[in-house]
């Protein structure tokens, strides 16, 4: 499994995964996907606000889940927000 950063250049391949609205959405948005064998398999996205990360969305397809994907997406949030209180909402 890798983990990627979401962006305008890649976005298309994790369209079916959420919303549009979702990921336009206000300052301080990151959004992380999980890509299994060339698969885009799940999705987070998340607002950075100081000292703290909210979690506000988190979701991993059907075919994809209990192979460890959303614990691997909310271990690259901690990896990247080092010193933050994370808040899963």
């Amino acid at each position: 499994m890798q983990i990627v950063e979401i962006g305008h250049t890649n976005r298309e391949k994790f369209q079916k995964l959420f919303d549009e609205g979702q990921w336009e959405a206000g300052e301080g948005i990151f959004v992380l996907g999980a890509v299994w064998e060339d698969t885009a398999c799940g999705v987070i996205i998340c607002r950075q606000e100081m000292l703290r990360v909210e979690v506000l969305w988190l979701y991993v397809d059907p075919l994809f889940r209990r192979k460890g994907i959303a614990a691997g997406l909310l271990k690259e949030v901690e990896d990247k927000t080092k010193g933050t209180m994370v808040a899963c909402i």
